[in-house]
């Protein structure tokens, strides 16, 4: 049974032709944005299958070394592993409670069967709490506004100064 719904998981078993196919919403960045002290912030991470046959999530976890305040709700192992036939979905809670002031960051990695995901299937969802959106992490050691904020600049001022549109 899969999803609580008696239908054999083999009537979901890939075939030669199909692959299972994970799609991650919000993407591969979560984004707690300013948390105080003492306070919560709560993010859904969904996970859907939308290949042509069943999806197997084996792993997930936060990476030891990140900020603490990070927790996840369904990485326990009494909820994996996680089968989801094609064209569902599963949803992660992830929240962030912090006990230190300033910018903290962790990661959520899981390991499923999709074979986008490279040979271990592992793929990793970076959790941030920041307080601007130019101190998004970018790339280890560098910062969405080290990149892109001349382009943001040149894009607002165009849009806000120079062009027309009425």
């Amino acid at each position: 049974c899969v999803f609580g719904a008696c239908e054999p998981a083999d009537e979901f078993a890939c075939q030669p032709d199909q692959r299972p196919q994970l799609s991650l919403s919000p993407g591969t960045t979560v984004e707690f944005g300013e948390v105080n002290i003492g306070a919560e912030a709560v993010q859904v991470i969904t996970l859907e299958n939308t290949g042509d046959c069943l999806l197997t999530l084996s792993d997930a976890g936060l990476l030891g070394t990140g900020t603490p305040g990070f927790a996840c709700d369904r990485c326990d192992p009494e909820y994996l592993p996680q089968r989801i036939p094609p064209f569902r979905s599963w949803d992660i809670t992830l929240s962030f409670s912090p006990i230190l002031a300033g910018e903290a960051s962790s990661e959520l990695q899981l390991t499923t069967d999709d074979v986008t995901a490279g040979d271990e299937g592992r793929i990793a969802i970076a959790l941030q709490k920041i307080n601007n959106f130019r101190n998004i992490q970018w790339a280890p050691g560098v910062k969405y506004g080290d990149v892109n904020l001349m382009n943001e600049r040149e894009q607002s001022t165009y849009y806000f100064e120079v062009a027309d549109v009425e």
